[in-house]
């Protein structure tokens, strides 16, 4: 899998390292346990947050929300 990945993490596309946070560690699907794909240990996590239900979606409306406030400000300004 590794050498698959040419040893970069699946999802970043940044290299491997020696840091613990740069390390491959392996990806897999929480609801059926296959393995996905090795990422970094920052990438898995992340990955894991936007999976969680409703995160994604919640995280969408509030940047849609900051950028609508952003354009308000300028138009202001």
């Amino acid at each position: 899998m590794l050498l698959e990945q040419k040893h970069r993490c699946a999802l970043c596309r940044q290299p491997f390292g020696d840091t613990s946070i740069l390390k491959p560690i392996v990806d897999h699907n929480h609801t059926t346990g296959r393995i996905r794909a090795l990422l970094h240990k920052t990438c898995n996590f992340m990955l894991g947050i936007i999976e969680k239900r409703g995160f994604r979606r919640n995280a969408e409306r509030y940047l849609s929300e900051q950028r609508a406030k952003v354009q308000g400000y300028r138009r202001l300004g």
